[in-house]
């Protein structure tokens, strides 16, 4: 793995770093300045099976295979000498939440966290997971009680089958991820949370806010994540006005909530944007 471009924002907060493949793919990765910290946001796979509705890999089903562990440690390390980041920064996050489902590139995804990790103290990690297979909880559960800092995101984005599985087809039940959640609370050291994507006349209506909070326990947390459009896309960013009603309806049940937007969404780094093509050589 090597890298082949690196594209700046406005402001040089944020990056996106292309790296090729020895079978020349292209995979990205999001650098996101955070003042003491730098957030990594990793790829994990050359395209992503999940067909996620709201995402620039989904539409365009174009997955091909899983990157191995040292592609994934290529593709962080190189990133770390290129920008010169433990220097630069007081913490690391990497972040499994770029291309690919973590939980189907699952021992290759944890191998390249302990090596990191057993290397050194000032690097943490998140990782994001539509939980195909909701059973995995407990492995994952014991595999990262072992990781000093760790925090999970379970990839919600709808109040109810119905629509999740219109989103997101290889759908878990709402009883399956209420199940694997409660189990993480339970058992896990760390922190988990539900990421709800708000999208204009889909998943925003007072209707749907209800529902969701239905389905919300009061020890839940969860980040409300805004839209970032993508080509070919068929959603629209939901307005200001929305994410504060469902804001005020978790405040008003002492649900800890959290906004999230993107910084790379300028160029096209943010949440749903990244992507993986085939390299074409000139």
């Amino acid at each position: 793995m090597k890298i082949i471009d690196k594209v700046f924002s406005e402001d040089k907060l944020s990056a996106k770093v292309l790296q090729a493949t020895d079978d020349n793919f292209v995979i990205e990765t999001g650098v996101f300045d955070d003042g003491n910290t730098c957030h990594l946001c990793v790829s994990c796979q050359i395209g992503c099976p999940i067909s996620c509705q709201m995402c620039y890999n989904g539409i365009n089903k174009n997955y091909h295979r899983n990157l191995n562990k040292q592609e994934i440690l290529d593709e962080i390390e190189n990133i770390i000498e290129e920008f010169k980041l433990l220097n630069k920064y007081d913490n690391l996050c990497c972040s499994f939440m770029g291309v690919g489902e973590p939980m189907l590139n699952y021992d290759n995804v944890l191998a390249t966290i302990q090596k990191l990790a057993a290397n050194c103290e000032r690097i943490y990690f998140a990782l994001a997971t539509t939980l195909p297979h909701p059973d995995d909880i407990v492995k994952l559960t014991e595999d990262f009680n072992k990781v000093n800092q760790f925090k999970l995101t379970i990839s919600l984005h709808a109040p109810n089958d119905i629509k999740r599985k219109k989103l997101i087809s290889s759908h878990s039940s709402f009883v399956e991820l209420r199940k694997a959640m409660n189990y993480y609370k339970k058992y896990s050291i760390h922190k988990a949370e539900f990421n709800y994507v708000l999208l204009k006349n889909f998943n925003d209506s007072d209707k749907d806010f209800y529902e969701l909070l239905d389905f919300l326990e009061d020890d839940d947390r969860l980040k409300i994540s805004c839209y970032n459009t993508i080509e070919g896309g068929i959603f629209e960013k939901s307005t200001e006005d929305r994410y504060l009603m469902l804001h005020r309806l978790l405040d008003e049940r002492n649900i800890h909530n959290s906004k999230f937007e993107s910084l790379g969404d300028k160029i096209d780094v943010g949440c749903g944007q990244m992507a993986a093509k085939k390299l074409i050589r000139r």
